[in-house]
């Protein structure tokens, strides 16, 4: 852990900071061995003094439980070997160093819960059936195949059970937050502990409160339910349009978590670059890495490419049909998307 600063000198030095900080419309919390100033958010979970290192976990008034972290040192010997192994970046290593790493645990809810749908939609079929033609000259006859397009109505009902993990932010911009969250609810809840007995002692560590109540969960959890409950219902039965779909879903005992993110944020050829790891397991999450020549290469040829069938369909769009205006289009924009790509100087990987 860091030295502790010292606090202001003084007695009128800490109230003058205080009486700063509540001027600014910040809540205080005075140091409880110190005396120092502390300031604190409605959700902050664990608070830190910046001049003696005191902390304290404040509960949120229901149980959290808190996944171990595999620790800093683990994941600064997974970020080496990661780019030790990895193909591109391997040739490299020397000119590599780390800038930062944070330590972040992210909130969650996991929700197990149960699930009934029916629904009524609407598909196009493509038929072929075979027809008899007798021939003019009467010396037989012929078979030959149609194909009938028709609109079908389908309905289905039926019922799943699931976990599903809702971030307990409201706004959250860090990377690889997306990620862990499909991570969470693959994670065994007996491994983790409660969170007023954890080891909050580790000067990195940053911890995100909980912008979401429980009382909010079950709605949450019923509006994220019945939208993937009707994505999914789309695909598997290849849907065009749902005319009609109910969902009821019943949310069981729920618990909140608390779940470490690791960001390594490295340094390579002066500009900055960062990857997201699992704190529980050490997963890569997600990664922004340099656009080396091979894959810059890789993008310009597909957005030539693309450039060039794009041009050869523009003389049949103006002869033939609105389908080849369309490919014109789509592919004159996959150009445009991978041109951006190979110039952005970052390329993104999961």
């Amino acid at each position: 852990m860091a030295a502790a600063t010292t606090p202001p000198s003084g007695s009128g030095g800490v109230e003058a900071q205080i009486k700063r900080m509540v001027e600014e419309g910040v809540e205080v919390f005075k140091c409880p061995n110190c005396g120092a100033p502390i300031e604190v958010t409605p959700d902050s979970l664990v608070i830190r003094c910046r001049y003696c290192g005191y902390i304290e976990y404040r509960d949120p008034g229901f149980e959290v439980l808190t996944f171990p972290s595999i620790g800093r040192e683990k994941i600064e010997e997974i970020f080496w070997r990661r780019m030790r192994e990895d193909a591109d970046m391997r040739k490299f290593v020397g000119e590599l160093s780390i800038d930062s790493i944070l330590e972040l645990y992210v909130p969650y809810y996991v929700v197990p819960y149960d699930a009934q749908y029916f629904f009524v939609g609407e598909r196009t079929e493509v038929r072929t059936s075979e027809m008899v033609s007798i021939t003019i000259g009467g010396s037989g006859s012929q078979t030959v195949p149609t194909t009938v397009t028709k609109r079908v109505k389908v309905k289905d009902s039926g019922s799943l059970s699931s976990v599903e993990a809702i971030l307990a932010r409201r706004h959250v911009e860090e990377l690889g937050v997306k990620e862990l969250t499909t991570q969470v609810t693959q994670l065994d809840l007996s491994s983790a502990v409660p969170a007023k007995e954890y080891d909050w002692r580790r000067e990195s560590t940053a911890v995100m409160g909980f912008d979401i109540e429980p009382r909010e969960v079950p709605l949450l959890t019923k509006d994220v339910v019945a939208e993937k409950i009707k994505r999914w219902v789309k695909r598997k039965y290849r849907l065009e349009k749902i005319d009609v779909i109910v969902c009821r879903v019943n949310v069981k005992d729920f618990k909140a978590v608390l779940v470490p993110l690791y960001i390594v944020t490295y340094r390579f050829r002066n500009a900055l670059y960062s990857i997201a790891f699992s704190g529980v397991d050490g997963r890569q999450l997600v990664a922004l890495e340099p656009m080396l020549p091979g894959y810059m290469m890789l993008y310009v040829g597909g957005a030539v490419a693309s450039i060039f069938v794009a041009g050869a369909l523009i003389p049949l769009s103006l002869t033939f049909s609105v389908f080849s205006l369309l490919g014109t289009g789509v592919l004159t924009y996959v150009a445009y998307h991978l041109i951006r790509k190979a110039l952005g100087g970052v390329r993104f990987e999961r």
